[in-house]
């Protein structure tokens, strides 16, 4: 999947009002995903599969079921708030400390005024 793709299912699940759980892997989820009951049924329960590691796509390759690029939960994360900003649509973010959320809305508000 490629990162327009993903931005074009986004567009699609906000249009529909419909869940879009988006998942990322990389090489170490792909190794803690055998021993992490919890990391495993958090993936497994996703509607999209990213590629976050350059790995994850070399190993794709690797056995013959090649993925077109690497496509980065951070890519996206910035797409989709660029999006949120040109259509005025609100954003929830949920997570962290409240120290480091403070900090991530300061820098958001000056990057995406409104």
């Amino acid at each position: 999947m490629r990162t327009e793709d993903v931005l074009n299912r986004c567009r699609a699940a906000l249009a529909s009002r419909q869940r879009l759980l988006i998942g990322v892997v990389n090489a170490a989820k792909i190794v803690n995903v055998h021993r992490d009951p919890l990391l495993r049924d958090s993936l497994v329960d996703c509607d999209m599969m990213l590629a976050d590691g350059q790995s994850v796509v070399w190993a794709s390759k690797l056995l013959k079921r090649p993925l077109p690029q690497r496509v980065t939960g951070i890519d996206v994360f910035e797409s989709l708030l660029g999006m949120a900003h040109r259509e005025g649509r609100s954003v929830y973010l949920l997570g962290a400390r409240r120290e480091v959320l403070d900090e991530v809305i300061v820098r958001l508000s000056d990057r995406f005024p409104g």
